[in-house]
């Protein structure tokens, strides 16, 4: 009896485990640190008369494009109406728009649920599918189907 009970529990404990290990794996926990590995190349239009910086991305940050990730950073209102919004390695006083940090540091969010309103500076944990962005039109990062992680 002692040992079907034994083979029970190590049954459980493995499904267990085998069921946690994909649920953890299902978003992948990244940090501001990595996204400050990018450099960047000037490149020019076609024209010559106009100049801008082309990031180069890492390759473990290349693998990450349209992956779920899961970050934490200082929430940044981008709109009076409160429905953009930024996350940032730093405070608002300290962001890329506000204080010294550079555009590394900084990423647009697509909310999944606009309804929900952030403050400035509101330090959140969110996941949402990462998306590089390789023109000078917006931000370098983007998490879509952004949501906040409880």
């Amino acid at each position: 009896m002692n040992s079907i009970v034994k083979h029970t529990f190590n049954l459980l404990l493995v499904l267990l485990c085998c069921g946690w290990g994909k649920a953890a794996s299902a978003q992948t926990p990244i940090s501001w640190i990595q996204f400050g590995q990018i450099s960047f190349e000037i490149n020019r239009t076609e024209e010559g008369t106009f100049s801008f910086p082309s990031p180069q991305f890492p390759q473990n940050i290349q693998d990450l494009n349209g992956q779920e990730v899961e970050i934490k950073g200082y929430v940044i209102p981008m709109d009076v109406e409160g429905t953009s919004y930024a996350l940032s390695a730093y405070p608002n006083s300290s962001c890329f728009f506000c204080g010294a940090a550079g555009q590394e540091s900084i990423m647009r969010m697509e909310l999944t649920d606009y309804r929900i309103r952030y403050g400035v500076d509101e330090y959140r944990t969110f996941k949402g599918i990462l998306k590089l962005n390789h023109l000078p039109n917006d931000l370098l990062y983007i998490l879509t189907e952004a949501k906040e992680v409880k």
